[in-house]
This record gives C-alpha cells, sequence and structure tokens, in this order.
C-alpha cells in the first residue's frame, strides 16, 4: 500500500460517522470502523482494505428505512449529486449524505453513504426549543412565543377572513395566597390551573403565562359563543380545584377573565391587547371571578 492510500485509510478508519462505500450492484464493498461497529463485526481498522471479505452485505436490506432514498439516488444518473436528509426513526434522528464515486474515467463506481448519528444534538435543540419558549415552572408557553403566535393568527384571520378571540385571565387575590399559604403553595395554584387549561383548550389554541399570575389564551376562529363558552368553562373548573398545603388545609381559588373578539380588519395587535387587558380589569372591578366582554 503506497503512503498515498495509506494516509487516505487512516483517515477514512479515523472517522467517528459511519462511512460505507457501496458497488454498483448495491453491495457494501467497504465501510470504516465506525460503520462496521453497527454490525458488531469486530473489526479492527483497516480490517476491510486487508483481507478478502466473502460475506456480502446488501445495502438496502440492511438499511431498509434508506432504500427509497438510496433508490432514488442512484437512479438520478447524475454525475455529482449530495443529498442530504434528516429521518425520524423511534426518537432516533440521523444525517444521511449521498455521494456519487467516479473511477478515473469518470465512470460511475459507487455510491459512499455516510450516515450520522443526531439525535444528541436534535433533543439538545428541542431542549433548548423548550427553555426558550415555555415557562419551566407551569409548562405554559411564554409571553414571547405567544406573541409571535398571536401575530401569525392575526395575519391569518384578516386574510381570509376569520374571527379569532384573545381571553385574559387573572387569579384572584393571589399575593394573599402567597402570604398566608406560602410561595410553594402559590406554585401548586399556578401549576394546577396551567394542567387544567391545558385539559380544556383545543391543540389549536394557545395558552400562554403573561407575566406573574396573569394568563393569556388565543383561540383560533373562534366566534363570540364559542369563545364566551370556553371562557366560562375555565372559571368554572378553575373554582372547583382543591389545593393542598403544606399544612394540610385545602383552599380553592378563583379567577377573573376578559375577553375580546377580533373581526376587524384594521385592529392592531397592540390594541387587542390592550382591550382583553381592559376587559379583564372591568371584571376585577365588578367582583372578580366572572368573565367580561369588551
Amino acid at each position: 500500500m503506497t503512503n498515498e492510500k495509506n494516509k487516505y485509510l487512516t483517515i477514512f478508519e479515523s472517522l467517528s460517522m459511519p462511512v460505507f462505500i457501496v458497488d454498483p450492484d448495491g453491495k457494501i464493498e467497504n465501510m470504516n470502523l465506525a460503520a462496521s461497529n453497527i454490525f458488531n463485526t469486530n473489526s479492527v481498522p483497516g480490517t476491510k482494505y486487508y483481507t478478502d471479505s466473502k460475506e456480502v452485505i446488501i445495502f438496502t436490506e440492511e438499511f431498509s428505512w434508506l432504500a427509497e432514498s438510496y433508490d432514488d439516488f442512484v437512479r438520478s444518473k447524475e454525475q455529482k449529486i449530495h443529498s442530504k436528509m434528516s429521518i425520524d426513526i423511534k426518537e432516533q434522528y440521523f444525517h444521511i449524505a449521498f455521494s456519487r464515486s467516479l473511477d478515473i474515467s469518470g465512470k460511475f463506481s459507487g455510491t459512499i453513504v455516510i450516515i450520522e448519528d443526531i439525535t444528541k444534538r436534535k433533543k439538545m435543540e428541542k431542549e433548548l426549543e423548550k427553555l426558550a419558549t415555555t415557562d419551566s415552572l407551569t409548562g405554559a408557553k411564554k409571553r414571547r412565543s405567544f406573541l409571535q403566535f398571536f401575530e401569525q393568527e392575526l395575519s391569518r384571520s384578516q386574510r381570509y377572513g376569520h374571527k379569532l378571540a384573545l381571553l385574559m385571565m387573572d387569579i384572584d387575590h393571589f399575593k394573599d395566597i402567597n402570604d398566608t399559604y406560602g410561595h410553594d403553595t402559590g406554585d401548586k395554584v399556578l401549576k394546577h390551573l396551567v394542567a387544567e387549561a391545558h385539559g380544556i383548550l383545543l391543540g389549536t389554541d394557545m395558552f400562554s403565562r403573561w407575566g406573574g399570575e396573569e394568563f393569556i389564551v388565543l383561540l383560533p376562529e373562534s366566534h363570540d359563543h364559542q369563545a364566551s363558552t370556553v371562557a366560562e368553562r375555565l372559571r368554572g373548573n378553575l373554582s372547583k380545584i382543591e389545593i393542598s398545603t403544606d399544612s394540610g388545609a385545602l383552599i380553592r381559588f378563583t379567577v377573573s377573565i376578559g375577553m375580546t373578539v377580533v373581526d376587524n380588519k384594521d385592529d392592531l395587535l397592540n390594541d387587542i391587547v390592550k382591550k382583553v387587558d381592559k376587559a379583564l380589569y372591568m371584571a376585577k372591578k365588578q367582583g372578580r371571578n366572572r368573565v367580561v366582554i369588551q
């Protein structure tokens, strides 16, 4: 083996990603150490270069989940092509790269397939996204995520003439709960509220912690009656929840809700939020534990 070939062999075997060289008939002609570990062959670096293995491994049989992508690539007949994809298999994610291998005359001599396991990276990305968009205590969406979603839905409703409703909710006398029973009990109230709300709302709705004990709900494609029914259901169900305090006492809490329905194409996001905030203020002023529509 020449020094030049030995250099490339060293690089090939030292790659942490599994690399397969597949011949034109679809048989795995060669693989690096990382790739051989997939088959538990107990290979040592360079084994495939120094021995003639009689074992025939068909790439698409061993990796059936890549068969369609591999066949599409081979049939493309392009001299040079590099295709990348991410595939989700039982919560595992892979980055797949196909590239065409050519001999010295430029003729197709096989396919180089690189399979990179990016599961850890994807899970970390999801975790970071969750931290950025979700309130860590309650699991509700953060205000910034809500506003982004609201802006998109408002634009969509204005484009297609759909109504949407906005609810703003505040826990009545929440400061008294914290002062009397402690912040741990206050946290329990917040968590129970969010859990109950998620059980009532649809997957297309957006529920967010607006700040402190204040929450906001966006109901896409909802008219007055639908939205008021949801608001009353939230208010009624939440008032029935019993929270156990550190001393063993059981307490209940109520919420006040302001509501507005958007059907004016000229409405601006900030104006709508101000409107629902005013409705919430009126609910508080009128005695709490009620829904006021503005």
